[in-house]
């Protein structure tokens, strides 16, 4: 490996649960002699909706990615080349219709190693034959593989990519400031927060994450409607933003859902001594590591397309399942809502920032080898 390797990471944009990975993953290869550069693009659709999108740090640069929408699909044309044409490594997102992945696999080796990360698997989406040629050949040409959980790890080896050319990441987030904030609010004003807005305890639940179809807000809104009717007393705590806020209006009008918007730690942690379960009929995705942090079960639906966190997850344990219906969802919250079933922070085991760091930098170090 050369001193002073430059490392540049591609990433579509900069969410701010990212950054502390991002600020530590930089230091940590600071220490092995690696230059790492965080290059990131601008959010699109949905993602621009949750308005969470972080620039202007000392690791990170911008470009203006270029995207190309035809029949329903994105294709990325990319515009980051210049930034990572002259470094050691190149990370970019395993996927099949990132233009520029073909670009690195094909030009500038092996002078220039290439790295691919991401969910590996079909988690997200229905499987697409052509994609999966298309990321397989890409998973395949790589230098390495860097996928986020160990079932993305287990679908490069279906692809016929080599263990040792594969890094399981243990995708995650910083709970560090989140658990710090927990264990400092006051039970006295957390009770008058609670009754500023008639919130009653063993009666709040609670929704974070993206307002948008991936998390099946249809479902949830149904199912508040029906609680209404069963319970008027059990309220929904609401924080996230995006394109669906507009659904839960009425909920918000009767006074059943209160929103909080895009919410930091301390308004989580708040959210989170409040409620006795997260509502995310949905797609569950990292809010994991924050709900088995806290403490907090989810309570979800079979919906297909969980992302790959969702692994972290012990059912009848940390997550609850209804079946894909508005009437089936509610009696489990309903139930769960009866049971009491969270536990104290911290006694669940979850994939701490500081694994994740040490994985992905291992990785780095085994790419520019």
């Amino acid at each position: 490996m050369t001193t002073d390797a430059t490392v540049v990471i591609v990433q579509p944009y900069i969410p701010h649960y990212r950054v502390p990975f991002f600020q530590k993953l930089h230091a940590q290869l600071q220490r092995e002699a690696i230059v790492c550069v965080v290059l990131s693009g601008q959010p699109s659709g949905p993602q621009s909706d949750r308005r969470d999108a972080s620039e202007g740090h000392a690791w990170s640069k911008s470009f203006h990615p270029r995207r190309f929408t035809v029949a329903g699909r994105t294709l990325d044309l990319g515009g980051s080349r210049p930034y990572w044409k002259e470094a050691d490594a190149v990370i970019l997102g395993l996927q099949g219709t990132l233009l520029e992945a073909y670009l690195a696999l094909l030009v500038g080796r092996p002078r220039r190693a290439v790295g691919l990360w991401g969910h590996v698997g079909s988690y997200v989406n229905a499987p697409n034959s052509l994609d999966r040629k298309l990321e397989t050949w890409q998973a395949r040409s790589a230098d390495r593989v860097f996928a986020y959980t160990p079932g993305g790890s287990r679908a490069a080896a279906e692809m016929g990519v080599s263990t040792d050319r594969v890094t399981t990441v243990m995708n995650s987030v910083d709970t560090s400031t989140l658990l710090r904030a927990y264990d400092h609010l006051s039970r006295a004003s957390m009770n008058e927060w609670m009754a500023s807005r008639q919130l009653i305890p063993g009666k709040t639940i609670a929704f974070v994450g993206g307002i948008d179809s991936s998390k099946r807000i249809d479902i949830l809104v149904q199912a508040l409607d029906i609680l209404w009717s069963h319970d008027p007393q059990i309220k929904l705590l609401l924080a996230g933003r995006g394109e669906q806020e507009h659904l839960l209006a009425r909920s918000i009008a009767r006074g059943q859902t209160v929103n909080m918007g895009y919410v930091d730690d301390t308004k989580l942690a708040m959210l989170a001594l409040a409620a006795d379960l997260l509502a995310i009929p949905g797609r569950v995705g990292l809010i994991a590591v924050q709900a088995l942090a806290l403490g907090l079960p989810i309570a979800t639906t079979e919906y297909p397309f969980h992302a790959p966190e969702y692994e972290y997850l012990t059912p009848g344990q940390s997550v609850f399942t209804s079946k894909l219906e508005a009437e089936k969802y509610a009696e489990l919250l309903l139930e769960l809502i009866s049971a009491r079933r969270r536990v104290e922070p911290n006694v669940w085991r979850f994939p701490t920032i500081e694994e994740m760091v040490s994985n992905y930098s291992s990785g780095v170090v085994e790419l520019l080898r």
